[in-house]
């Protein structure tokens, strides 16, 4: 999810560019410029995910995997872990959906 955000669209709705500044943090100011009311719970999900996948992927699920897993998801494994980052990804994409929809009269 954190790798397919749109670092130059929302750069160009930002008033100003901070060097190195990466996608999840790019959206972050973003998402706070706007006002959008769950930056923090969201903010927290994808970085979570994106150290889940940093961590599963680089270093071949060894001792930094399973502190990862462990930090962001106590003693859930398997298909209960899933089963909660996909609730929490649910969440946060419903929230936007809700935020970004214009209110109707």
């Amino acid at each position: 999810m954190s790798d397919a955000i749109n670092e130059g669209e929302i750069q160009k709705r930002l008033p100003n560019r901070i060097a190195d500044e990466k996608g999840i943090s790019k959206l972050e100011r973003w998402l706070r410029q706007e006002g959008y009311p769950q930056v923090d719970r969201d903010v927290k999900f994808l970085r979570n995910l994106q150290e889940l996948r940093s961590k599963a992927t680089a270093h071949l699920k060894g001792s930094g995997y399973e502190k990862a897993l462990s930090k962001i998801l106590g003693d859930l494994r398997g298909p209960a872990a899933v089963a909660s980052l996909l609730d929490s990804a649910l969440q946060m994409l419903n929230d936007l959906q809700n935020w970004a929809q214009p209110a109707t009269p």
